[in-house]
């Protein structure tokens, strides 16, 4: 059981205040500069009239301070910030936190300069609050208190016109929680995040709002209803495959405008009988990122009550080796009605998308559809770790959704869908092959096959986040998962329910 309760705590944000001026003394203070303010610094700073210190932060960006009895902090670390994009605002902040954090600071005040905007502070407080991260399951046992990991639990921010309570700031800064939340349930490992324990993730998520309604088929109950590829790449292990749908209904006034949004669910991808070899299966883990993204954006959607009607379908299983496993070259029938060899087992992810994806339409109707999924290696070989490949067939959706990308700094990189791909993913004994024939181009491919799924007149994207999905520690991310692609689509919802 994974608990909502227990996930929420470890994902809750840091208690915010703020005030105009700073007039009583800190224990720990940051403040942040920008370029300008280096000729200028804070008259408290009386540190900074020394041509040393002063050199110093020039040179090096960020240094730390020890007050005096007289000063207003016991502790200030000093750091200058360029404020020419999202990313270098939000990867100061968050390599001011990783600092702050290995000092066990859990009480911290931040000046900004008057210089710096709301809107430039608030980014500098997001990428704080994404930073004030990290996934444990330490026991700590004969570990010394002052080793544990501990996280900043309060934050008060001193700004002359920083307006705590604007919508814009509390949104941005409440997006941070549910990424968080995602990072949180997609570390989780197999030994206890299953197809199963997912499953009740998604029916105490239900039952929290009596606007939300939820439908899971599981087990051999997918055969039956004719969703035989979600079936098939989950019948070879013990947790039963699901699928399952959460259904929120935030604009009755609307119902002709659904927006669906579909994620793949593995929770674990050994490749099947097309077994992955040491160094390809230990993190197999994260393959259900896709899934694990669009159940925080619902459950956020559910909680900011946005103006939205939006269903969430997720497959949940495991890719496992068993006597009951599919085989390469098997044909299954898929829900729509298409037919599909597997060449290879270990390619799953797009068959339990397809048969998700056509229950989505059928079923809910929706006029959008945004996918999610970690699905090939070959977008990492071509965007790299940071970037998340997108593919569309609505170039209206696509700017929109870059759009939110530029504004999150959640980065998608549009990525094409040629004949040459469609004709790869023909079949030569069935409609489709999962696999494909020879050639390169795995994410293009991959999308092609996608493609085939997609009803006329449904606005379609297909966000493929294996590069970005998981990452070391860097930037605004601790090790693990990132929660990629939550914030992005919260933005481009809200812009969504506005127009």
């Amino acid at each position: 059981m994974l608990g909502l309760s227990s996930l929420e705590t470890k994902t809750n944000l840091p208690q915010l205040s703020s005030q105009k001026e700073l007039t009583k003394r800190v224990d720990t203070l940051l403040v942040v500069l920008s370029e300008e303010n280096l000729a200028q610094p804070p008259s408290f700073l009386k540190a900074l009239a020394n041509t040393q210190a002063a050199e110093e932060l020039k040179k090096k960006k960020k240094i730390v301070l020890y007050g005096s009895q007289d000063d207003l902090f016991g502790v200030c670390y000093v750091r200058v910030a360029k404020f020419g994009s999202t990313y270098d605002i939000l990867e100061a902040a968050g390599d001011q936190t990783r600092v702050i954090l290995g000092d066990k600071v859990t009480s911290l005040a931040i000046y900004f300069a008057d210089s710096i905007t709301q809107e430039q502070a608030t980014t500098f407080l997001t990428g704080v609050f994404l930073s004030n991260f990290k996934f444990v399951q330490k026991s700590y046992i004969g570990v010394d208190e002052s080793a544990q990991f501990k996280r900043i639990a309060s934050v008060e921010v001193i700004h002359s016109t920083f307006n705590l309570q604007d919508e814009r700031v509390q949104f941005s800064l409440q997006c941070t929680k549910y990424s968080l939340f995602c990072r949180q349930i997609l570390s989780v490992r197999a030994l206890e995040a299953n197809p199963e324990t997912m499953l009740e993730l998604c029916q105490e998520i239900a039952k929290s709002n009596s606007k939300i309604s939820i439908e899971a088929i599981v087990g051999k109950e997918l055969q039956e209803k004719g969703l035989n590829l979600i079936y098939s790449v989950g019948r070879g292990a013990a947790k039963k495959p699901c699928l399952v749908t959460l259904k929120y209904e935030g604009n009755p006034n609307r119902a002709d405008d659904t927006l669906a949004l579909v994620g793949k669910g593995v929770c674990f991808d050994s490749g099947g009988l097309n077994l992955k070899p040491t160094g390809f299966i230990e993190d197999m883990w994260s393959d259900k990122g896709g899934a694990c993204t669009v159940l925080a954006i619902f459950k956020a959607v559910v909680e900011l009550n946005l103006p939205i009607n939006l269903t969430c379908t997720m497959a949940f299983v495991e890719n496992l080796v068993g006597s009951d496993a599919y085989h390469p070259c098997d044909i299954i029938k898929s829900y729509k009605g298409l037919t599909v060899e597997i060449g290879n087992t270990d390619a799953e992810g797009r068959l339990i998308l397809c048969d998700a994806m056509t229950w989505a339409q059928e079923k809910y109707k929706p006029n959008t559809l945004i996918e999610f999924s970690t699905l090939t290696g070959a977008v990492r070989v071509a965007l790299g770790l940071s970037t998340a490949g997108i593919f569309s067939n609505n170039d209206d959706l696509v700017g929109k959704l870059l759009d939110a990308s530029n504004l999150t700094n959640e980065r998608l990189w549009r990525l094409p869908i040629f004949e040459e791909h469609r004709n790869n993913m023909k079949g030569v004994n069935a409609d489709l092959n999962n696999l494909g024939g020879k050639g390169m181009g795995g994410a293009c491919t991959a999308a092609a096959y996608l493609e085939c799924f997609v009803e006329k007149d449904v606005n379609w994207a297909h966000i493929d986040i294996a590069g970005p999905a998981t990452s070391t520690e860097k930037f605004i991310y601790s090790d693990g998962s990132t929660g990629f692609g939550v914030r992005l689509i919260l933005e481009y919802i809200r812009t969504r329910s506005s127009q």
